[in-house]
């Protein structure tokens, strides 16, 4: 029989083992929503995640020559007749290139020279780089180009940047859209022990835009062998250690590639470090105007230890003071820095209906640290009973947990994934001691019990408890501070761009993480870690807030995760946005070993590129995403082909219109957002083409009227 005394003692524990958990301490929501957002939530499919291009990217590494030079020599594929661009990279000066056609004639570079520059994040510095273009190259085929530097200066340059991938990078473009490269990792479930790799097609980008398939997410159809499609395809792989392979890409229809003969081609290895992997897909073939092609595409995957398994039982337990559910999701930690890891899990809640029917009926989501109670450990979630009621199910006996999978925060990796698991209600967690694996009759009644009466009560409305959990009660006895909007600065920025015409805003509170020492290349939750520490200090009750770049992404995510005074908001906007990567960037997906190069604090994070930032939304509620006011920017017509541009070499690599960093085609949330019409003739930073976006004042006034204060 059950002892209540007992039963009280055990609460005591668990409730200790909950102050006890490590890592900082943050109010994490506990998310919950409707049935309709299941789809949006799950796992995204790798192939959501693709980028295209027109390129291929070599890495320099200067190889010692007899006359004590440093020296580097590549063959090239011209296969355009419209346009061809090159492009070196390095930190190192004093380098000499050189260019000879496939008749072995030195090409004249000095004529088509322009120096370009490679933006530092959302700092208003760059790295510097030459570039030479050619809009009707006279010959078709193998080129060869030569890079030589002092040898002095290559070992100068190692020893002081030991971590940099290379010494430098080229990129050869070619303006051949009817063999454009469509590539995307083959898994987002990236750990140790498993497959990682790359799937890649060629595709025409005239006939199939790429717009297209990011707003559909259907492939474009890949061309076949003997159509322009891929002949020859390797792997080339950096693990985080540095060791490199070469893997055959295969269209066969065996492993990581899903169907034969499909123009598609994917290659993998197994995981066997931690770290960031350099994959890069070179891919070789005859246009269908008979020219041979070469096109590379990068892509950096994160490997993670899974830091937990899941196990195969879920227990849940009823709050008779909140009306709500715990749900705990029994794992076992494999490492012992799990207990500090920060997980974000996620299940759908299903019921049944009195014909034993399965009824959706929310989802559960949240931030969660591993807490314990004895030898069982376990993530735990929560859902108010008022969803249940919601969904016209009258009993909590026959719940299950579906699509269940369990996500690192800071860098989007899946570490686990479980398909359905039913949960057992329980009493409280002595049971679990006892063994329990199913639901009691007297759990299901008193659970039932308390259900019915929240029913009857129950007004169809969705409020801000059932989707956010319990809002904590403020800790520090300090006046708040009302009324205020904060503004924040985006990635690897050297200071808050706002701050620059601090007049333009009324009652305005600049973060600026530079001044504080904090970290220049952050995951959206780490940057919101550090910005919501920075609000506490500053004593803020009720604010509002405005991003540019990442710090729009930050805001939205602070708004979905974390309880802060942004929540009691009710007049004017929550948040608002300037130029932001809702769904990543290609550059930063491509060319993380440019930035290496160049700045290696400035390393991009995970969650900036296509596959993190893809993971990222997918755990981003609709009724916070109808809060976003987001505004974007574009180049003005203009310029060597009448289309415009920010910056030279950054609208080469991008897709479509863009602000120098941010992509049109990625700056929104797929499902909506009040997202106002492009304004053109502003640029992302400064340096560029156009004044930066920041720099409007008549955009920043109308921002700060707009912001909510109380």
């Amino acid at each position: 029989m059950f002892d209540p005394r007992r039963g009280l003692v055990w609460m005591a524990v668990v409730a200790l083992a909950h102050q006890t958990t490590a890592g900082p301490q943050f109010a994490y929501k506990m998310i919950s929503g409707e049935a309709s957002e299941f789809t949006q939530h799950r796992v995204p499919l790798p192939s959501d995640t693709a980028v295209h291009g027109l390129h291929t990217t070599y890495l320099v590494e200067f190889a010692h020559t007899a006359g004590d030079m440093g020296l580097w020599s590549q063959k090239v594929m011209v296969d355009s007749k419209l346009g061809l661009t090159i492009a070196f990279f390095t930190t190192l000066s004093g380098a000499s290139v050189g260019l000879t056609d496939p008749s072995g004639k030195a090409v004249d570079l000095a004529s088509h020279e322009v120096n370009v520059t490679f933006p530092e994040g959302d700092s208003g510095s760059s790295g510097n780089g030459v570039q030479w273009q050619f809009q009707t190259p006279v010959m078709l085929g193998e080129y060869t180009l030569v890079v030589t530097m002092a040898s002095a200066k290559v070992a100068e340059f190692r020893h002081r940047r030991a971590t940099a991938p290379c010494d430098g990078v080229v990129m050869v473009w070619n303006e051949a859209p009817e063999t454009d490269l469509l590539s995307h990792p083959t898994t987002l479930n990236s750990i140790l022990g498993h497959q990682i790799g790359l799937s890649a097609r060629v595709f025409d980008s005239v006939a199939h835009p790429f717009a297209e398939f990011v707003r559909t997410k259907v492939k474009p159809p890949a061309k076949l062998v003997g159509a322009g499609g891929i002949v020859k395809a390797e792997l080339i792989i950096t693990s985080p250690s540095g060791v490199q392979s070469v893997v055959p890409m295969t269209d066969t229809g065996v492993g990581v590639d899903e169907t034969a003969d499909d123009g598609e081609y994917a290659g993998a290895i197994e995981a066997t470090e931690v770290g960031p992997y350099r994959m890069e897909a070179m891919v070789s073939g005859v246009s269908s105007e008979g020219a041979q092609y070469t096109r590379s595409a990068e892509h950096t995957v994160i490997v993670d230890d899974p830091q937990l398994v899941l196990t195969d039982n879920i227990y849940s337990i009823v709050d008779r003071k909140t009306n709500r559910l715990s749900i705990y999701l029994m794992a076992k930690p494999t490492s012992s820095a799990a207990k500090a890891f920060v997980f974000k899990p996620y299940m759908e809640v299903w019921g049944q209906d009195t014909t034993g029917a399965s009824v959706p009926i929310a989802f559960s989501q949240n931030l969660a640290r591993m807490e314990n109670f004895l030898v069982w450990d376990f993530l735990r979630l929560e859902l108010d009973l008022q969803w249940i009621a919601k969904a016209n199910v009258g009993t909590l006996n026959g719940l299950t947990a579906q699509n269940i999978y369990v996500q690192n925060a800071n860098d989007q990796v899946v570490l686990a994934i479980d398909g359905s698991t039913p949960i057992t209600v329980i009493n409280d967690l002595s049971e679990i001691e006892a063994g329990v694996t199913a639901s009691s009759s007297a759990a299901i009644a008193t659970a039932d019990a308390l259900l019915a009466r929240v029913a009857a009560t129950y007004n169809g409305e969705i409020t801000r408890v059932m989707r956010d959990g319990i809002p904590p009660r403020r800790n520090s006895t300090a006046p708040r501070v009302d009324g205020k909007v904060l503004l924040v600065h985006g990635y690897c920025a050297d200071k808050n761009p706002f701050e620059v015409q601090a007049s333009d805003w009324t009652d305005a509170v600049f973060y600026d993480g530079t001044k504080l020492g904090h970290a220049k290349s952050r995951s959206n939750n780490q940057f919101t870690e550090d910005l919501v520490t920075f609000i506490e200090s500053q004593n803020l009750g009720t604010f509002s807030a405005v991003g540019q770049s990442q710090g729009g992404l930050v805001i939205l995510n602070m708004l979905n995760y974390f309880h802060t005074g942004l929540d009691e908001i009710t007049t004017g906007r929550k948040i608002q946005s300037i130029a932001s990567p809702y769904l990543g960037n290609t550059a930063l997906t491509n060319l993380g070993d440019l930035a290496g190069v160049l700045y290696p604090e400035c390393d991009p994070p995970a969650d900036m590129g296509r596959a993190g930032a893809t993971a990222w939304m997918a755990g981003i509620t609709q009724s916070n995403i109808d809060q976003t006011n987001i505004y974007r920017t574009k180049y003005s017509p203009g310029g060597l082909f009448g289309k415009g541009w920010c910056n030279m070499l950054m609208n080469t690599l991008l897709e479509g219109d863009n602000d120098g960093v941010v992509e049109t085609v990625f700056s929104t949330p797929p499902s909506g957002g009040n997202v106002f019409p492009i304004t053109e003739g502003w640029c992302h930073m400064e340096g560029m083409n156009h004044p930066p976006s920041f720099w409007d004042t008549d955009r920043n006034k109308e921002m700060s009227a707009a912001a909510g204060r109380k």
